[in-house]
């Protein structure tokens, strides 16, 4: 599937079969995102990561977030005996994070989605933290749990800035010996 609503054709049983391949909406992206998530379900999810509108994945998460076309009250699949919605975009932020950890190469895909899905989360946390008294930010398990999530991304990244001045002088290098040839 394409998404941008082109004809598609696919092999049914060694026979050509045309169909039309619609755009996402914001509507169907939060129930197949809900469904792969609760049910743990990779390929779904997969489909549901090759959205690339970024107004459709914005609506799409906020929508999630707020809990929007809640399937029932099915217990996810991911060890976490909870199907909130709050747990349903944390869930969706590790397997992000896991794909993106797997496969650096799909960062600019991904990205986008990461980022969404922090701030719909960091809205959520806000949001909730506004109505207790405190002066200053101090991490609750919420946010604690956000951040060990995190913490592949936050290595690959690290390990990347890392070796940035070591391929920078390797260009330079390069650039030497390209110039006197």
């Amino acid at each position: 599937a394409n998404g941008n609503g082109n004809t598609s054709t696919t092999l049914v049983n060694g026979s050509s079969t045309k169909f039309i391949v619609k755009a996402a909406t914001s509507d169907s992206l939060v129930i197949l995102l809900r469904q792969a998530l609760l049910a743990n379900d990779d390929s779904q999810l997969e489909v549901a990561l090759q959205v690339s509108d970024k107004r459709v994945i914005e609506n799409s998460i906020l929508e999630l977030s707020r809990g929007g076309y809640d399937s029932g009250s099915s217990t996810a699949k991911d060890g976490t005996g909870s199907s909130g919605s709050g747990e349903v975009i944390v869930v969706l932020l590790t397997k992000l994070v896991t794909r993106i950890s797997r496969k650096p190469a799909r960062a600019q895909q991904l990205s986008f989605w990461i980022r969404t899905v922090l701030v719909a989360l960091l809205s959520s946390s806000n949001s909730n933290s506004n109505s207790e008294d405190g002066d200053g930010f101090s991490m609750g398990k919420a946010e604690r749990d956000i951040a060990s999530r995190l913490a592949p991304l936050r290595s690959m990244l690290s390990e990347r800035v890392e070796s940035l001045p070591a391929l920078l002088r390797l260009e330079g290098r390069l650039g030497l010996i390209g110039k006197q040839f």
